[in-house]
């Protein structure tokens, strides 16, 4: 529920900038018109992960979404969650073993409350400058590669390996692209599944 009053109309002219419809643009992000209109009408809660998705979508900030959505997501308490493993971001890629010891490596305490999803420690630097070594990211909805073509994800291999990269597609074949430019592309690789960040909590 919000607790703040709602901005309908500045959401709408982000949806127009965009030249898209609220009912198309729901289809889009995966979320039910119906729930998108409730949330923006204040009559339910958004989720983090939606509002991230949204907040992607719209190329805006996630305070912002939230702000729209008459709530705030830095809340005034923060939440501990644990921290279940790390993501690869190097050319020795971190082997991944779906959370066996779901009580994880550490905890992190993030600045709102509310969500479900994965959270992750990088470790290596091909993705710097965007993503260090140490920096935590958070995935929460596994998807098929074609979904998340030309985006930054989390991808886990057929063989077990869990890597953070660009995907890309280059002559019919799926590639792995990092940021820093001295690391090779991973190219014909077979996935089990990828998925979008939620968010990123640079390293302090």
């Amino acid at each position: 529920m919000a607790r703040h009053s709602v901005d309908i109309k500045g959401f709408k002219a982000l949806l127009k900038a965009k030249r898209v419809t609220q009912k198309r643009f729901s289809q889009g992000i995966g979320m039910s018109e119906s729930a998108l209109t409730k949330s923006l009408k204040g009559m339910r809660a958004l989720k983090v992960e939606e509002g991230a998705t949204i907040a992607r979508s719209l190329g805006r900030p996630l305070a912002e979404i939230f702000s729209m959505f008459g709530q705030d997501v830095y809340e005034t308490w923060p939440r501990s969650i644990p921290v279940l493993g790390f993501v690869g971001a190097s050319e020795e890629v971190i082997l991944y073993d779906e959370f066996s010891d779901l009580i994880g490596i550490d905890e992190l305490m993030l600045p709102f409350t509310g969500y479900s999803g994965v959270v992750l420690r990088v470790k290596g630097d091909s993705m710097s400058p965007r993503y260090l070594d140490g920096d935590v990211i958070a995935y929460s909805e596994r998807l098929a590669p074609e979904q998340c073509t030309g985006q930054e994800v989390v991808a886990k291999g057929v063989d077990g390996r869990l890597v953070l990269k660009w995907l890309q597609r280059s002559a019919g074949a799926l590639m792995l692209v990092s940021h820093n430019p001295q690391v090779p592309p991973i190219v014909g690789v077979e996935l089990e599944w990828v998925a979008r960040i939620d968010f990123h909590i640079p390293r302090r």
